[in-house]
This record gives structure tokens, C-alpha cells and sequence, in this order.
């Protein structure tokens, strides 16, 4: 009993230290709970948009799509390997697409921003299921095109069905249609048709990645 009253006596006495730190512990807290909950939500975010019937090829010793570099060859013999699922055609289900960013804005409106920018193939959305149109139409095959996810829509000027922008100097693409991912990661990019795409930021020939999808997880 002496004991605690002498605790809390000294306490007393060095009010302002027990409370600086009783308040910096707090903090230490609140910091580490939120960092643990930005951790979580950047995770599901982006495991989200991955499945397990889906396979990403990437070049050797690559980690990125964007630092990845392969050759358009190597889309078919992906497509020829074994365990790769097919259409009701006998088509197998894979694509080649780009991946690139694109910094559109204006220094003077200080409205600058970053976008990832996915050349992609007629068969995109039967590569990603998961994927769904909420407004206007999807690209037409060798158009100067695009559809934009729907965390980017009014992000900049342009960015907007019906909108425009361009990918490179003099290269305007036109939005047709916004899509959205269920929230995944996939809804801040923005697609654009993969020859397009390729033509105007110096690509032909070239794939970043190739998706697969697969008989069995």
C-alpha cells in the first residue's frame, strides 16, 4: 500500500513528464495500428486483382510488369503450353499486354498526375472475368481508343467518357468507356488498345507480360 501510494506521489510530482510520455505511447500506438491497417488494405487491394487460375509471365528474374520485357513470340508458345485452358473455339485464353506510366497534367494548375497505362488485347475481359463495363462500350480492336477504371474518372481533364488524351505527342486517345474491378488495383489504370499503345510509345514487337489462364489452380 506505501508502495502505491508512493507511485502515484511521484507521478504527481512529475506530472507533465508521465503525461508527455503516456501521450507519446499513445501515439507510438495509433501509428503502428495504422500502418498495420494501410499495410492491409494495400494488400487486399492488390491481391485482389490477382486469381488463381490466372498465371502472370513475366521475363527472367523480373518482379514488375513495366521492367519486364519479352518478345511477341513468346505469346505463342505460351499459348501452345500444356494446362493453359481454351474457349469454346479451342482458342486458348491468353493475352500480351504493355505496361506503362503515362504524367498528364498541367505544372501550371498544379494538377499533375501519375497513370499506368495497360495496352490490351480484344480478349481482356475474358482473361479478367472480374472485369465489368459501367458505362459507354469497350475498345474497338486498332483504334486509338481507350477505357478508363473508375478511380481515374475526372482525375485530370480528359479522363471522362467521351473524353480525351494524349498517350504521346500528337497521339490523341479517345475514351469510350469507364470499367471498374470489384475496387481492385486494376481500377486506376487506364487501357488503351495494345497496338495503339505500342505504336506510340515506341513498343512494337514487344510485350510486358502475357496472362494465362489455366485448366486448374
Amino acid at each position: 500500500m506505501r508502495l502505491l501510494k508512493y507511485a502515484l506521489r511521484s507521478l504527481w510530482a512529475r506530472r507533465s513528464t508521465t503525461l508527455a510520455t503516456a501521450c507519446g505511447i499513445a501515439l507510438l500506438v495509433f501509428v503502428l495500428a495504422a500502418s498495420g491497417m494501410l499495410s492491409n488494405g494495400m494488400r487486399q487491394t492488390l491481391m485482389s486483382a490477382g486469381e488463381s487460375s490466372r498465371a502472370l509471365i513475366l521475363e527472367h528474374d523480373k518482379w514488375a510488369e513495366q521492367g519486364s520485357r519479352l518478345d511477341q513470340s513468346v505469346l505463342g508458345r505460351v499459348a501452345a503450353a500444356p494446362g493453359v485452358k481454351r474457349d469454346g473455339e479451342g482458342q486458348a485464353l491468353v493475352t500480351g499486354e504493355t505496361v506503362s506510366h503515362l504524367i498528364i497534367g498541367s505544372p501550371s494548375e498544379k494538377r499533375i498526375s501519375t497513370l499506368q497505362i495497360r495496352g490490351v488485347g480484344a480478349n481482356v475481359f475474358a482473361l479478367r472475368p472480374t472485369v465489368r463495363l459501367v458505362a459507354g462500350r469497350a475498345i474497338q480492336p486498332n483504334t486509338a481508343e481507350a477505357i478508363v477504371g473508375r478511380a481515374t474518372v475526372g482525375r485530370q481533364p480528359g479522363l471522362e467518357l467521351g473524353g480525351s488524351f494524349e498517350l504521346a505527342s500528337g497521339r490523341p486517345v479517345h475514351v469510350v468507356g469507364v470499367f471498374e474491378s470489384g475496387g481492385s488495383v486494376l481500377e486506376s489504370e487506364v487501357w488503351v488498345d495494345l497496338d495503339a499503345a505500342r505504336s506510340a510509345l515506341a513498343l512494337e514487337g514487344s510485350l510486358n507480360s502475357i496472362t494465362a489462364r489455366l485448366e486448374h489452380p
